[in-house]
């Protein structure tokens, strides 16, 4: 309701965010890349704050772990392991 009073634009990515945060917490059937519905809007968030960009920082480790099972064959296992920890060190550095 505080979206539509007066905010504006400022106030559209917010509600975007928690708008499919609450899709994807009470979808009946979650797929693994849904989860990345939450975190776009979570990276657009992220630089309007240090608060903002720390909850992404988390959120993203949680899709990026919530992804790998994607990638299941024993000869991805190293690739998915480096890539998720470079994402991690990168952002933890950024930060």
């Amino acid at each position: 309701v505080w979206a539509w009073r007066g905010k504006g634009r400022e106030a559209f990515i917010p509600c975007l965010l928690y708008c499919s945060m609450a899709a994807f917490l009470f979808g009946y059937h979650v797929h693994e890349k849904a989860a990345l519905t939450t975190a776009v809007p979570m990276l657009l968030l992220s630089f309007s704050s240090p608060a903002v960009a720390r909850d992404y920082f988390f959120l993203a480790n949680v899709v990026h772990c919530q992804l790998l099972p994607l990638l299941f064959r024993a000869e991805e296992w190293p690739l998915k392991m480096a890539v998720w920890a470079l994402h991690a060190a990168l952002s933890a550095f950024l930060l």
